[in-house]
């Protein structure tokens, strides 16, 4: 993760690019400093993915509008592609936030993923959904 003016850590992104199923981990803070990498990283899945692309939220602390409306648009065009954008691993805040938005009902959340660590090394336990 790159620092931030304070020293804390912004946006770490992690891709899995598996044609057959794309995933995309986010770990640190999703806003307007962040949007552009996440966009960019969005985009290129659903250029490169076959069918499903997948968002694991689990390392995200923070979500702003900004993250919002990119996961959204993300869907919207994974739809118009006939690709499937589906979310997993919101926890705490950022489930919070996305259920009192009315958000998590527009996404399509995936309760459970498992796959390799965002680290070096195998793999995860499965992520919960929400929090």
């Amino acid at each position: 993760m790159r620092p931030r003016h304070g020293g804390a850590p912004e946006l770490a992104i992690q891709v899995i690019a598996d044609p057959d199923l794309y995933v995309i981990r986010l770990a640190g803070e999703l806003d307007l400093a962040s949007a552009d990498a996440v966009e960019t990283a969005l985009l290129d899945a659903e250029r490169r993915a076959r069918s499903n692309v997948l968002v694991d939220l689990e390392g995200l602390r923070f979500i702003d509008s900004t993250g919002m409306r990119l996961l959204l648009q993300a869907k919207r065009r994974a739809e118009d592609d006939g690709l499937v954008l589906r979310v997993t691993g919101a926890q705490g805040a950022v489930a919070r936030v996305l259920r009192l938005t009315g958000i998590e009902s527009e996404l399509a959340f995936e309760p459970r993923v498992a796959g390799p660590a965002p680290g070096p090394g195998g793999g995860s336990p499965p992520v919960n959904g929400r929090d």
